[in-house]
Order: structure tokens, then C-alpha cells, then sequence
């Protein structure tokens, strides 16, 4: 008897933890366009972000030969941001530095690690804006499906985007071409975590590709200077 007792009381919490698992793994009933529609929403209210882009395959080629590997950086809206990167150019590693503050684009030297200020025409990242590329996906995102949506549990969006919404992230982009995006949405409020991009929209991409943006800190306690007096 006393042996019983034990056992069920073994098995009781074993019971609650099959339980709660379940309710855990319930699916959800969202409309995917309602989701884009609430993240829209929420990104329209941004004030700043940490972002980083980088390549599960492949690598992006944006200007003279560079092809960049990893970029991170601190955005503060509407145009303020700071970028370190990696990449190769003639199969060499270089670092990228580089600072966006308005119409004034500053990068530094890779040999001497000098900063400069350059005209943005000149500098191969004077376009470039990751809020711009993740409000467009939103918006224009086609035929999207909810392909994770467990309680509690970010939801994860999949669609078809046109490739020259990616254009401020790798220049160059050709009408023809779509990529396949999986949108992580955050499921209490709606920020979108990560971006995953399949599929080529460069026409210097390389057969495979597959590139991912990481967002977090929305809304943090980010600062952005120029590094060097614009006036000298």
C-alpha cells in the first residue's frame, strides 16, 4: 500500500508537467496579414534598434569587388547609425567601419584605420537602412503563412518578397527575382526579431544564399556620433 502511495504521488507532478507541456505546444489561431499588419504598426513606432546581418550561405557582393560577410549596427531613427563589419575584398579580410548621420556618410581607411568623411555617393553603404528593408517586407510580402505560431512562442511568418526590397542592404537588385523571408515576430508585441532571406536577389549572388538580420534592443538607450567634426 505504502508503495502505491509513493508511486502516485510520482507520478502526479509527472502528470502536470505532461499538461502544461501540451498547453505549451498548442497552436495558435492568428491570421498571418493580421500579424504583418500589428508588426507594421509597431516598427512605424521605432526610435532605435541593434541589428546584425550575416550569412548562414553565401556573401554579399556591394560594390568594387567587396563582398561583406558580417555587418552589425546601432540604428537611431530616423538616420543615424553605426556599422562594424567584416569582409573580403581580393581574398582579403578587411574591417568596416562605418558612421551615417543624415546626408553625412564617414568610413574608415581599412590599411590605416582612419576615418574619413565621403560623399554618400561614394560610399558603398550610403543607402543602406535595415528598417527600411523590414517595413517593406511587411507591407509587401506575398501569399504569407504562419509556419509557427506554439503559445508563448514567437510567431514565425513565411512569404515571398520582390528582390529590389532589398536593395538599401545589397545596392544592386534584379526585378525578376523573389526571395523566400521567414519573419519572426515577437509574440507579446509584435517586433520583429529576425529576417531570414532565401534565395538570391543580387545579380552577383552566388547560386545558394541565404542571409539572416537579428533585431534587438528596440527602443534601447543607443547613442550615435559622428566620429570625426564634419566642419574640418
Amino acid at each position: 500500500m505504502k508503495i502505491k502511495i509513493a508511486i502516485t504521488f510520482l507520478l502526479i507532478p509527472l502528470f502536470i508537467l505532461l499538461f502544461l507541456g501540451c498547453q505549451n505546444n498548442q497552436q495558435i489561431d492568428a491570421n498571418p496579414q493580421t500579424l504583418l499588419n500589428d508588426a507594421t504598426s509597431r516598427i512605424n513606432d521605432w526610435k532605435s534598434f541593434k541589428f546584425r546581418l550575416e550569412h548562414e550561405k553565401g556573401t554579399t557582393t556591394i560594390s568594387n569587388g567587396m563582398e561583406l560577410r558580417i555587418i552589425e549596427g546601432e540604428v537611431v531613427l530616423p538616420r543615424r547609425v553605426k556599422l562594424t563589419g567584416k569582409a573580403t575584398v581580393g581574398g582579403q579580410f578587411i574591417a568596416l567601419d562605418i558612421v551615417l548621420i543624415d546626408e553625412l556618410s564617414f568610413m574608415t581607411n581599412p590599411l590605416t584605420g582612419k576615418w574619413n568623411q565621403i560623399d554618400p555617393e561614394d560610399s558603398p553603404f550610403g543607402n543602406f537602412d535595415v528598417r527600411e528593408v523590414i517595413a517593406n517586407i511587411l507591407k509587401m510580402m506575398k501569399n504569407p503563412e504562419i509556419i509557427s505560431s506554439k503559445k508563448d512562442a514567437n510567431f514565425i511568418v513565411k512569404g515571398e518578397v520582390i528582390a529590389t526590397v532589398f536593395e538599401p542592404l545589397v545596392g544592386l537588385a534584379d526585378s525578376n527575382m523573389n526571395a523566400e523571408v521567414h519573419l519572426e515576430l515577437d509574440y507579446v508585441n509584435k517586433d520583429v526579431k529576425t529576417a531570414k532571406i532565401i534565395g538570391r536577389i543580387n545579380p552577383l549572388d552566388p547560386q545558394e544564399v541565404i542571409r539572416i538580420i537579428k533585431i534587438w534592443e528596440v527602443d534601447g538607450n543607443i547613442e550615435v556620433n559622428p566620429p570625426i567634426d564634419p566642419l574640418k
